[in-house]
This record gives structure tokens, C-alpha cells and sequence, in this order.
């Protein structure tokens, strides 16, 4: 693969993950019921708001890495785009997995449901559902950077030398008829 074409699948992927988080803003903001009013559910909108803020701002750079991988190459563009991308998708899928999917969060969720019963109980199963929807395209976006890695990598190396050395050490020889003599010994 080339690292264009790399780039341009980070991209896609990218995209794709945008999408999921948005419906999953839908999900948690917009489907909940009105009465009553729970500030868990503000506090969800909020981490939600800020992943779709990191997804943008990854496939930014994702997008840059596209133009930089671009005939002339640019590999220090390339490399600072893909840098910008790693970092925005590691704070969001730490915010993910730390605010949204981990066990204290779930078992918060389905408190809602339980606590209040009816319309909050579907609303669970839909933020449960566009939870489970967001966990494919984070794992896709997570192949495709290591994809870009992969082509940045194998880039670098084709334009390096590597110098060796090894040590073998020394070998005296001494013409054959010749003795040493030392400390009064033959």
C-alpha cells in the first residue's frame, strides 16, 4: 500500500467514526426523555460534544496527511499530520472507553433505566446500541493509523544506512621458532 493510499484510508475511517459519534450525540441528547431533566445525561452530552470535537480534529490531520503524502511526499508533513492524528484519537478513545463504555459508566446508564423505568429504559437500549455502533469504526481508525505507521516507517527505512561494526578481536602470532619468555620461564 502506499502511503497515500494509507492516508486517504485513515480518512475514510475517520470519517466513518464521525458519523458513529454523531449519532451517538442523537442518541444520548436528542431521543432522551424530557421529565425528568438528569445532569448524568448533560454530563454524557458533554464527553460525547468533546469525542466529536477530538474525531474532527483527527481526521484534520488525517486530511493533511492525505495532501502531504501527495506526489512530491512531504514525509515530515506526513509525519506531523499522522503525530496530530495518533494524539487526538488517543485522548478520544481514552475519553470513550474511560467516560462511556467502562463498567462504572454502564452500570450508571442502566441505573437511568432502572430508577425511572419506561421511555428511559428505551433510551438506554439506544444509547446502549449507538455505543456498541461507535466500537467498530474506533477499532478501524485504529488500523488505519497503524497502517500510516506502518508506510511512514518502511519510508524511513528505505532512505537510511545502517553502519555495523563487530568486534572480533585481535590474533598475535608470533613467527614459528620464536619463544617468550617471561619471569624466567621458557
Amino acid at each position: 500500500m502506499s502511503l497515500e493510499k494509507a492516508f486517504v484510508e485513515l480518512r475514510d475511517r475517520q470519517d466513518q467514526l464521525v458519523e458513529s459519534l454523531q449519532t451517538l450525540r442523537v442518541a444520548v441528547a436528542e431521543d432522551k426523555p424530557t421529565i425528568p431533566d438528569l445532569a448524568l445525561v448533560d454530563q454524557r452530552c458533554a464527553v460525547v460534544d468533546n469525542l466529536i470535537g477530538l474525531a474532527q480534529e483527527a481526521r484534520g490531520a488525517g486530511q493533511e496527511g492525505v495532501v502531504a503524502s501527495r506526489r512530491p511526499v512531504d514525509l515530515d508533513a506526513a509525519r506531523a499530520a499522522l503525530v496530530k492524528s495518533q494524539e487526538a484519537f488517543n485522548s478520544l478513545s481514552h475519553g470513550f472507553n474511560g467516560h462511556l463504555v467502562s463498567y462504572d459508566a454502564m452500570a450508571e446508564l442502566a441505573g437511568i433505566g432502572r430508577e425511572h423505568g419506561g421511555a428511559w429504559e428505551a433510551w438506554v437500549g439506544g444509547v446502549r446500541s449507538a455505543l456498541n455502533g461507535a466500537l467498530q469504526p474506533i477499532y478501524e481508525v485504529n488500523q488505519a493509523l497503524f497502517g500510516c505507521w506502518r508506510e511512514i516507517a518502511d519510508r524511513a527505512g528505505a532512505n537510511s544506512v545502517n553502519v555495523r561494526t563487530t568486534a572480533i578481536g585481535q590474533k598475535i602470532t608470533m613467527p614459528r621458532g620464536k619463544r617468550i619468555v617471561s619471569e624466567g620461564r621458557i
